[in-house]
C-alpha cells in the first residue's frame, strides 16, 4: 500500500465491520489505534489509489442519494478528511 497521500513508512493495519459501523487503524508508528465511522474508513481506503478531491469524492461515494442532491455530501467528505488529517492518518492537503 504505496500513497503520496499517506504518511510514509506508514503500514496501517486495517479492519472493517459491514455495515455503518466502521473500522479500526492500527498506526504502528505511533502506536495509536483509531475508530473510524463508515465514512473516513472508506476516505482512507480510497487514499490509497484517487486523488484526494472533494467534489470527486463526494460523486463517487454519494452517487443517487439526497445528500449529494442537497450538498451534504461535499461537507461530510471534506470534515472526515479534515479528521483524517488531524489523526496523522493522511498527509497531503486535498481540495
Amino acid at each position: 500500500m504505496s500513497s503520496r497521500w499517506l504518511p510514509s513508512g506508514l503500514a496501517q493495519i486495517r479492519r472493517y465491520w459491514d455495515g455503518d459501523i466502521g473500522g479500526v487503524v492500527f498506526d504502528p508508528v505511533s502506536g495509536d489505534t483509531h475508530f473510524l465511522d463508515a465514512l473516513a474508513f472508506e476516505l482512507l481506503e480510497l487514499a490509497d489509489s484517487h486523488v484526494l478531491e472533494v467534489e470527486a469524492l463526494s460523486r463517487l461515494l454519494f452517487e443517487g442519494t439526497q445528500a449529494l442532491q442537497d450538498g451534504e455530501a461535499h461537507s461530510r467528505v471534506h470534515s472526515a478528511l479534515r479528521h483524517l488529517q488531524a489523526l496523522g492518518l493522511l498527509h497531503e492537503q486535498f481540495s
